[in-house]
């Protein structure tokens, strides 16, 4: 009887140390794995949105600055083909030795608030005007603003008609829409290039210098207007002339300037 009680004794020892040797076990792991606090929680959130709208604020600046370079583009490739055709007439201008016979006219203009400058001037070319028609060499080709009525839009017009007496002109032709987007064009014309004027009737005497300017803007008004202007030159060509004596040419050409 002695040694079954001592068993026993010994068993419920055991047990008693095994009790609290898991309570403890117990403990440590509810405290290792523990969720996070709503601190934590607010904080990452906070962090993570503060992440998310930096890079949406990225992303829509380069997303504009990208649409704009786009735009501007489109814009000034019609600016750029405007002006190109304004300085190839005013390079073919046609020149005679009678001033009257000679055409540059700049005419100031303003519309629906815009400034919408014309010029008219002879030029020399061998384009046709209309199919099947006679032609001449000389053209009075004149660039203004006009609207197109389908749309109620601004368009740079270029009229082109065949000249067949240079003292009368010739004040009809073909309108061609020559560049979109343009809402303001103006002319100034210089004997110096430091004194401009808005405006040119003189027909006896040209100027040396033609400024072109031209507004091109959003149909829409959503973005910023584009301001270009170039100047181009109407000086005249060197003239070759010979002097005669005793009906022979010099050898060498004697090189003037009209």
């Amino acid at each position: 009887m002695q040694r079954h009680e001592k068993s026993c004794e010994l068993c419920v020892v055991s047990c008693e140390w095994k009790f609290y040797d898991l309570s403890t076990d117990k403990a440590l792991f509810y405290k290792r794995d523990r969720g996070f606090t709503l601190v934590e929680i607010l904080l990452a959130a906070i962090l993570g949105a503060l992440v998310v709208v930096v890079a949406l604020a990225m992303f829509n600046r380069v997303s504009q600055s990208r649409s704009m370079m786009t735009y501007y583009s489109e814009v000034g490739a019609h600016g750029r083909y405007g002006l190109n055709r304004i300085r190839t007439d005013i390079a073919n201008f046609y020149r005679n030795v009678e001033p009257d016979k000679m055409k540059l006219e700049g005419i100031k203009a303003v519309r629906d608030g815009f400034a919408a400058d014309r010029l008219i001037m002879y030029v020399v070319s061998d384009e046709q005007e209309r199919a099947g028609e006679p032609e001449s060499d000389i053209y009075e080709v004149e660039y203004r603003l006009c609207r197109d009525r389908s749309n109620n839009k601004l368009f740079l017009g270029r009229r082109c008609g065949a000249v067949k007496e240079e003292r009368s002109g010739n004040a009809g032709g073909v309108l061609v829409p020559i560049a979109d987007y343009i809402s303001a064009l103006t002319f100034e014309y210089s004997e110096n290039g430091r004194d401009w004027f808005n405006q040119w009737q003189n027909p006896n005497k040209l100027p040396r210098l033609v400024r072109v300017s031209m507004t091109l803007s959003d149909p829409a008004g959503r973005r910023p207007d584009l301001v270009i202007s170039q100047e181009m030159s109407l000086e005249p060509l060197p003239v070759v002339t010979f002097s005669r004596q005793d009906t022979q040419p010099p050898s060498d050409p004697v090189i003037k300037t009209e």
